[in-house]
């Protein structure tokens, strides 16, 4: 009896734990469906279900603190006086790195073209953003040359997080389309990564 018991209690905690979470800045802890929660980068909005509600919700960035969910983590931080939503790549000892990325289209020519936009930020344990970068897909050398300080940041910022290094060194030897574009499909397959 005594082992179903902590059984039983080991099972209700790690429902708890595992269970998707949204922190507002009004203060509110919405509880959602695990599994529900996604994240809406060019409409800047967190999507998610409540139990037993078949309709999906939202919430605007700019009204959201974090959201945690499956092995992600978002937050919102203040980039230029503006509310910015991240999902966090690495929460090292004293600073965290977070990026997002959105798909675009511009018109060329008569035609629709599709490109991504990248977001990438080193922020400290205070909230505040140290640096913040903003790069697309497009082998223009604008581009090119912010995805080459995009890698460069990530390298000095966090030496100290060997799992994200190797993680960023498989993607440099790959036949990409873009040059530098390592940073790029790392940005592109966002999850939080582990220091240790």
């Amino acid at each position: 009896m005594k082992n179903s018991t902590i059984l039983l209690l080991l099972l209700l905690c790690n429902h708890v734990i595992a269970q998707d979470v949204i922190q507002t800045k009004a203060g509110n802890k919405i509880e959602a469906t695990e599994g529900s929660i996604w994240i809406d980068s060019k409409n800047k909005h967190v999507l998610y279900k409540l139990p037993n509600v078949k309709k999906r919700k939202k919430i605007k960035f700019k009204d959201v603190v974090s959201a945690s969910y499956k092995d992600h983590q978002f937050q919102t931080f203040d980039v230029n006086g503006k509310s910015k939503g991240f999902l966090i790549l690495v929460d090292a000892n004293d600073k965290r790195l977070g990026a997002i990325s959105t798909n675009r289209t511009v018109s060329k020519g008569g035609f629709e073209v599709p490109y991504m936009r990248y977001e990438l930020a080193v922020i400290d344990n205070s909230g505040k953003v140290l640096q913040y970068l903003v790069f697309t897909d497009v082998n223009n050398p604008n581009n090119i040359a912010m995805r080459k300080v995009a890698g460069e940041i990530v390298r000095n910022n966090f030496q100290d997080c060997p799992n994200l290094l190797e993680r960023l060194k498989t993607f440099e030897n790959t036949d990409l389309k873009s040059v530098n574009g390592d940073i790029a499909e790392l940005i592109a397959e966002l999850y939080l990564i582990s220091c240790k």
